[in-house]
């Protein structure tokens, strides 16, 4: 019967991996610790200076009266009015550029590469920036940020008087536009005043007034006229005759010559019809009466158509009726007379018609005249508004240096550092804590798994 022989095989004892594993720790707690106190004492210390600024709001707005033109006014927009538009984030563009940069570096006599650039923080719903500079020492940190703010603002100044001198060339050409379009459209008043019958303003009213007393006149004598042509119809209705005849009847009347041919005429006609009732009809006394009747009617009709100025016939003398009796001669000289101041008013009726038209259109000249005036004085009104306009402008701009780029108020000035920001003992003290904690619960676990044991082996007899 063959046995098994058992040969115990001895491992490392409790005792002896507990002694291992503490002093695996020890070592690496020692390693990362020393560490840690090596990298405090060695690492070179950085100091950050920190310091606020504000940018206020703005939004500013001028009005300037101008007599007798208008209102001339200036605004300064506020930079905050679109929520689009944040002038904090362009200075914090601004503060990193190379001109600043370079010009902060001057100030210290460094290089840009080791003045470095800032942090700039945009406080959220606040008008403020934060700055931060690091610095070797508290001094240097201080300083680079009293440089940097120094050319921030010199840098800001120089874009407003940029701004400023293109606004300025902008509106003095503007200016100068103004200024020849005021002078040519008071050229064009000046030319047409000299050129313009147009004296005064009261002219076309006292024009106005004339015409109108004209037409007051005029129809007056339009009245009158009709009572005289009523009184001239009634008259030749008595007489029988027409205005014409009348005139002529009373004209042949107040001729001497006439009136001794008519009587003449008149005797002879007796003489006759008394021959003729008493003597044959060719009885030398009737026959010598006859001649002497014919000759007068002969020199009747002479005379008769030298005055009328018209061929004139017995019959037409009869119609007539150039009777010597007063009444009708004291009706014949009314009528001619009615005739006379109607034809006098019909004279004074077109001549005030002519007056009136001539009136009118010297009127309506004038009335063009004015509007053109006018027009011309409108023009050279809004040219001198334009004008004082844009020297108002000019003035108030003049005066808003800070529109695109607004002034910068120092709330907080460059603080001089008492610790370093860098490195920091709390964070080199949590970050050694951490890993000698993640270390030594890995080498524990580590540990644990790897535990030692005594297990029996069994020796197989040969």
């Amino acid at each position: 019967m063959t046995e098994t022989l058992r040969i115990p095989h001895f491992v490392p004892t409790k005792l002896n991996w507990k002694a291992l594993n503490y002093l695996s720790l020890g070592i690496v707690n020692a390693a990362i610790w020393s560490i840690a106190f090596f990298y405090l004492q060695t690492a070179p210390r950085t100091y950050t200076s920190s310091w606020t600024v504000a940018l206020p709001k703005g939004g500013e707005q001028a009005n300037v009266n101008l007599p007798g033109i208008g209102t001339a006014s200036s605004s300064a927009q506020s930079p905050y009015s679109s929520k689009y538009d944040d002038p904090r984030a362009n200075y914090q563009y601004i503060a990193t550029t190379q001109p600043v940069l370079q010009a902060a570096a001057s100030k210290l006599n460094m290089d840009v590469d080791d003045f470095g650039k800032p942090r700039i923080k945009l406080m959220d719903d606040t008008m403020l920036l934060e700055f931060e500079f690091e610095g070797t020492t508290p001094h240097e940190a201080q300083l680079k940020s009293l440089a940097l703010h120094e050319a921030l603002e010199e840098r800001l100044n120089e874009l407003r008087t940029q701004e400023a001198a293109q606004k300025d060339i902008r509106l003095q050409s503007a200016l100068s536009k103004a200024g020849q379009k005021l002078k040519e459209a008071q050229q064009r008043l000046s030319t047409f005043q000299a050129r313009s019958e147009l004296n005064s303003d009261n002219q076309i009213a006292q024009l106005s007034s004339n015409i109108e007393a004209l037409r007051k006149e005029q129809v007056q004598i339009i009245a009158q006229h009709q009572l005289s042509d009523a009184r001239l119809q009634q008259l030749s209705t008595i007489l029988e005759l027409s205005p014409q005849q009348a005139a002529e009847a009373f004209n042949l009347q107040t001729d001497p010559y006439f009136q001794q041919i008519l009587s003449d005429n008149g005797k002879s006609s007796a003489t006759l019809v008394d021959l003729n009732s008493r003597l044959t009809p060719h009885n030398p006394s009737v026959i010598n009466e006859q001649a002497k009747q014919e000759a007068s009617r002969t020199a009747m009709l002479a005379r008769s158509q030298a005055l009328l100025n018209k061929p004139v016939t017995l019959e037409y003398l009869e119609q007539l009726n150039l009777n010597n009796s007063p009444p009708r001669q004291q009706l014949l000289h009314a009528l001619v007379s009615v005739q006379a101041d109607k034809q006098g008013l019909q004279s004074q009726a077109l001549e005030l018609e002519k007056q009136m038209r001539i009136l009118e259109n010297r009127l309506k000249t004038l009335t063009q005249q004015q509007i053109l005036e006018n027009n011309l004085r409108r023009d050279v009104q809004i040219a001198e508004a334009i004008f004082s306009s844009t020297i108002t402008q000019l003035d108030l701009r003049s005066s808003d240096v800070f529109g695109s780029y607004p002034q910068i108020q120092l709330i907080e000035e460059p603080s001089l550092p008492t610790s370093p920001s860098s490195p920091k003992s709390f964070y080199v003290f949590a970050g050694a804590s951490f890993a000698s904690l993640f270390l030594t619960t890995g080498l524990l676990l580590f540990s644990l798994s790897q535990r030692p044991s005594r297990l029996p082996r069994q020796v197989e007899p040969a």
